[in-house]
């Protein structure tokens, strides 16, 4: 008697975790809005600064011209990337 009260147990188990799941997977892909590209491709002009030590200085200037800051240099960490829309 106790082995067929388990097995009933486990069935609820396994039933109620399956409409868990499929109710995150409609949910997931019916009913959240799709995001789309943006049809034009924005152009960018990109810029690189090897700084040194100069405790950055140049940022402000750098700043007020536009351009942002998007990393380093693989294996230089003195060299920096900006970038900004044409």
């Amino acid at each position: 008697m106790m082995r067929r009260t388990q097995t009933r147990h486990g069935f609820w188990a396994g039933l109620a975790l399956g409409l868990f799941f499929a109710f995150g997977f409609l949910t997931a892909t019916v009913l959240t809005p799709t995001a789309y590209a943006q049809r034009t491709r924005r152009r960018f002009e990109y810029l690189t600064i090897d700084h040194g030590w100069d405790d950055g200085r140049w940022a402000a200037q750098v700043g007020r011209e536009g351009w942002l800051f998007l990393g380093l240099e693989f294996g230089n960490p003195h060299k920096l990337i900006f970038g900004r829309p044409l």
